[in-house]
């Protein structure tokens, strides 16, 4: 019996399309990297339509200025599918995210697995996040859930790269890197190329043009 193949679909949002589909029509394993930020609103739809299909959509999202909408529709229509969203944004200056995210199962789609997350660090007090998610769940057989956090990085962490001679700016850096890391690592290895780093490393450039205005952590 042959393995699952697994591809590697790239998404840059500041040329992605107002609505983008893709379907994953075969028993194999597709990954969805949406990356970038843009002002305006567009929408993905990942169709999970063959048995054993599965699909990973994940986002790499740093805002400076601006208001960056993204939707993403997760449709189950076939049995034993899986679908695996984690969104994480960092939003510096004046950028607002607003994220809706939608789960539909089909009453076929028995024995399906969907997860959402969207997870995200606010760096400036003048940045904002709504985030929404929905469930339209038809079948009676299936395992979802979904799930949104809005935060920023801790005073303990700031702390103990401050105790260590790291500066303000290289100390959020590196936790910006350790903050994106689980997208990385959701990516099979045998995916991550050289663009893939440098996507990392495009997005975390970001962080030379910010003002970094702090909330609540005391930086001497």
């Amino acid at each position: 019996m042959l393995g699952m193949a697994s591809t590697l679909t790239l998404l840059p949002i500041a040329q992605l399309e107002d609505e983008f589909t893709i379907t994953v029509s075969s028993d194999d394993k597709a990954y969805i990297l949406l990356y970038g930020f843009s002002d305006g609103a567009k929408k993905l739809r990942v169709n999970v339509a063959h048995e054993g299909a599965y699909a990973c959509i994940l986002g790499m999202i740093i805002g400076l200025r601006g208001t960056c909408g993204i939707s993403t529709f997760q449709h189950h229509s076939a049995p034993h599918t899986t679908s695996d969203l984690l969104i994480k944004t960092i939003l510096l200056d004046n950028a607002v995210f607003n994220y809706e995210g939608t789960i539909r199962i089909e009453k076929v789609a028995q024995g399906s697995n969907a997860y959402q997350r969207n997870e995200n660090i606010l760096i400036s007090p003048s940045a904002r996040v709504n985030t929404r998610p929905y469930l339209e769940i038809l079948a009676n057989d299936v395992r979802c859930t979904h799930g949104a956090t809005i935060g920023t990085f801790g005073e303990e962490e700031y702390f103990y790269l401050r105790s260590r001679g790291i500066a303000q700016r290289r100390a959020t850096l590196l936790l910006a890197q350790g903050f994106l890391q689980s997208i990385v690592q959701k990516i099979p290895e045998e995916l991550i190329t050289d663009r893939i780093k440098g996507i990392v490393e495009e997005q975390l450039a970001i962080f030379n043009y910010a003002r970094l205005n702090f909330i609540g952590i005391p930086f001497i």
